[in-house]
């Protein structure tokens, strides 16, 4: 019984994957690169983001350093 209904499941959830690489099978590979190219350039806008935000940290952060670096006593 267990065993059937893990199999009804796992059926279930990876049967759509099926459709999923047939269709990635069919999907030219222009239109792969172009959407792959298009998330890892989505991935850099949180980035970004935090780096503007982030900026007068990293501004107080490396003025330290660049003190203690002076001094000798990095």
């Amino acid at each position: 019984m267990l065993r059937m209904a893990f199999r009804i499941i796992w059926e279930k959830n990876h049967g759509a994957g099926d459709i999923s690489h047939f269709q990635a099978l069919m999907t030219a590979l222009e239109t792969v690169w172009n959407f792959s190219d298009l998330m890892n350039g989505m991935m850099a806008i949180p980035n970004l983001i935090g780096l503007l935000l982030l900026s007068k940290v990293i501004k107080a952060e490396t003025d330290r350093y660049f003190k203690l670096d002076k001094k000798g006593k990095l």
